[in-house]
């Protein structure tokens, strides 16, 4: 398992363990790793943010970062934890805790190493991700200031918590997505003559979206709607039919005649076979959502990026738009939690049918 570069994490997503006792020596990587996924579940449920020291030695022998471990084991709180990460790394969770605790901690951690002749590099990741300025309180003016440690550089740990693809669905992507592109060449190049004689504007319609990690990338689609659409939303928001964070209506005056067509047979989706062949998504997977949708989501909501997303999956063969955005949600949490070969192969033939009588198809 690669970890921390990305930190791929393997998320017990529809597990609840309990956090385990510690001693003094460092925890396994994982017992380590599930005590992280532990504390952001308690993150997920309520206000709690916890901070990550992540900690890779530069120079000395491994003998003296052990020794810095149990030195950093003895000095933390019973309540925070360290742990080994693969490829020679520790990990030093500090629950509830915020920049402030890394900034006293991490000085301390540098001085030790310092002291015993290492030479290590030290990345600092806060979960959920917080403006710096958020995490301080206002003291009262007449109290004396306490000198506080140099302001730590902190990075957003939730992207690193995401799920590589297993390599038997990568080249499965592959293959179906090549061999689609290349049978459906001739109907791509009839579905643009059409689009393009019904309303003025381009072909495909582009769009960011948010992908593993919610990092965003350009999402392919045949356009559907007059190129104005996104303007008009704004006007057409007291119409919606979903609750959160999503847009849905039901006979958008903003498609076009084409658009209907297209939409009726998913065929609006299949540019998204480039996005597939060129490993943006894949081919069963959760929904990409737009970036202004993540931006709205609940810290639970946000695990559905854990994993890559897709074209298809059980929201699509479930009603799609007809499914409330909470299902949507608690349906992606499911398809996570017990992903697999068997499942994505009953997916896509569960989508024959859904593509072909337009369930939930608005």
């Amino acid at each position: 398992m690669s970890v921390l570069e990305p930190l791929n994490l393997e998320l017990a997503t529809s597990k609840r363990s309990r956090a385990p006792e510690h001693g003094e020596a460092p925890l396994s990587a994982a017992e380590f790793e599930r005590i992280l996924e532990y504390e952001r579940s308690l993150a997920d449920r309520g206000t709690r943010l916890f901070t990550l020291l992540i900690l890779r030695r530069r120079l000395g022998d491994r003998a003296a970062f052990e020794r810095l471990a149990r030195q950093i084991r003895r000095r933390i709180r019973s309540t925070d934890r360290i742990g080994h990460l693969p490829a020679e790394r520790l990990g030093v969770l500090l629950p509830d805790s915020g920049p402030a605790a890394v900034g006293v901690v991490g000085a301390w951690i540098d001085r030790a190493a310092a002291s015993s002749g290492l030479g290590i590099e030290r990345k600092n990741c806060i979960y959920p991700h917080v403006p710096q300025s958020a995490t301080r309180r206002e003291e009262p003016a007449s109290r004396e200031r306490r000198p506080e440690p140099a302001p730590q550089a902190l990075e957003d740990l939730w992207p690193r918590l995401s799920l590589p693809l297993p390599p038997w669905k990568r080249a499965f992507d592959i293959v179906l997505s090549a061999t689609a592109l290349l049978v459906l060449l001739p109907v791509f190049l009839l579905l643009a003559i059409l689009i393009r004689l019904d309303s003025p504007g381009p072909v495909i319609f582009k769009q960011l979206r948010a992908g593993r990690g919610g990092r965003p990338f350009a999402f392919y689609k045949f356009r559907s709607m007059f190129v104005d659409a996104e303007r008009q939303r704004a006007q057409l928001e007291a119409l919606n039919e979903q609750a959160g964070p999503v847009f849905k209506i039901r006979g958008d005056p903003r498609i076009t005649r084409v658009g209907r067509l297209l939409r009726r047979w998913s065929l609006d989706e299949t540019p998204q076979l480039w996005n597939v062949l060129k490993g943006d998504c894949s081919l069963v997977g959760p929904r990409p959502p737009t970036l202004d949708e993540v931006a709205n989501y609940e810290r639970w909501q946000r695990r559905r990026l854990n994993v890559t997303g897709g074209i298809t999956g059980l929201w699509q063969v479930s009603g799609r738009s007809e499914v409330g955005f909470l299902e949507w949600m608690r349906m992606d949490m499911r398809y996570i939690a017990n992903r697999g070969l068997r499942q994505d192969l009953v997916l896509l033939v569960k989508s024959v049918p859904a593509v072909l009588f337009g369930r939930g198809a608005y």
